[in-house]
């Protein structure tokens, strides 16, 4: 008689900010088996193959891309003879400034000690807000220029 598939997916956490690990599991697969995750969203992250061990299980660990839109964000698993299965979680923004060591809202210690590992592992780029209100405005005054410029040169031939 064979034995029924029970197949399980989980997500460590139901929410994460952009740059922040997260952590995904399958169960129920035949030892030895190679599974194939992804994060399913925009972007498209393809956290490799692991082979699931004496238990059927793999683990998928990544970091949530800085590009990762914010919303609903999908944990996805295929492999050969078994059904897809998925498993949906939170992008809820980026990570705030550290405080100060010794400020009342500063950590007593980091929150998630988990690294990331395998393909799909992207470097948060850095957002500076203020250096990127300043470059706007240097490209609307630069193109203000222009607009002047032309506007005299069709006055002047006139």
């Amino acid at each position: 008689m064979a034995r029924a598939i029970r197949l399980g997916i989980s997500l460590e956490h139901p929410a994460r900010q952009r740059g922040e690990v997260q952590v995904g599991r399958g169960t129920g697969y035949a030892p030895g088996t190679v599974v194939h995750g992804f994060m399913s969203s925009a972007p498209v992250v393809d956290l490799g193959t692991r082979v699931a061990d004496a238990d059927g299980e793999v683990t998928f660990t990544w970091t949530v891309p800085a590009s990762a839109g914010l919303g609903t964000h999908t944990f996805s698993l295929t492999a050969e003879g078994y059904p897809d299965q998925a498993a949906t979680f939170e992008v809820v923004g980026a990570p705030t400034a550290p405080s100060a060591p010794g400020s009342p809202t500063a950590p007593a210690a980091p929150a998630d000690t988990a690294q990331p590992s395998g393909p799909g592992d992207l470097a948060g780029t850095g957002f500076d807000a203020t250096l990127a209100g300043a470059a706007a405005l240097l490209l609307l005054a630069g193109a203000l220029v222009l607009l002047v410029a032309r506007a005299r040169r069709r006055l002047a031939r006139s």
